[in-house]
C-alpha cells in the first residue's frame, strides 16, 4: 500500500511538472532586471522590473510584484521607496500567480499564469510604439500611449 501511494504521489508531481513546463505557467527562478526597455513579446514575470534614472537622480522603476500588482514606483538606487507613482490596482490575485505581457498588438496584459485570463490591460491595441517604458520624468508609456502623469 506503501508503495503504491509513493508510486501515485511521484506520477503525480511528474505530471504537474511536465504540465507547467508545456503550458508556460512555470516563472523564472528569480528576479531580473531587464533594462530600461519592455518590447513586444516580453514578459514581466513576478519581481521583474525596469529602471529608469530620471531628473534630479530619482530612480523609477516598474516592477511585476508577487502580489499580481504592477507598480511604478520614486525611489533610490537601491529601490527604497519613496513615492507610488502608478499602480494596476490587480493585487489580490494570488502569490505568483500572474504576469504582463507586452504583446505584438500593442497591448500590454496581465494575465493570470495558471487559467490564462487576462485581469488588467493598457488598451493600447493598434499602438505603433514598440516598447513599455518610463520616461525621465516618470511617466509610464506604453508604445506612445501614456499610462500616468510625472512622477
Amino acid at each position: 500500500m506503501r508503495r503504491t501511494r509513493s508510486r501515485i504521489c511521484s506520477r503525480v508531481i511528474a505530471f504537474v511538472a511536465a504540465a507547467a513546463v508545456v503550458f508556460g505557467v512555470a516563472a523564472p527562478a528569480s528576479a531580473a532586471n531587464l533594462g530600461s526597455a519592455l518590447y513586444r513579446g516580453g514578459v514581466l514575470w513576478p519581481s521583474d522590473y525596469i529602471q529608469r534614472t530620471g531628473t534630479g537622480g530619482w530612480t523609477y522603476w516598474l516592477i511585476m510584484q508577487s502580489d499580481a500588482n504592477l507598480v511604478l514606483y520614486k525611489g533610490y538606487s537601491n529601490h527604497s521607496a519613496v513615492k507610488v507613482c502608478w499602480a494596476s490596482g490587480t493585487d489580490g490575485y494570488g502569490w505568483n500567480a500572474t504576469k504582463a505581457v507586452y504583446q505584438s498588438d500593442g497591448n500590454f496584459v496581465i494575465y493570470t499564469t495558471i487559467s490564462g485570463v487576462p485581469i488588467w490591460g493598457s488598451n493600447s491595441v493598434g499602438d505603433t510604439g514598440t516598447t513599455v517604458d518610463i520616461s525621465y520624468y516618470g511617466r509610464l508609456y506604453v508604445g506612445y500611449k501614456q499610462m500616468s502623469g510625472d512622477c
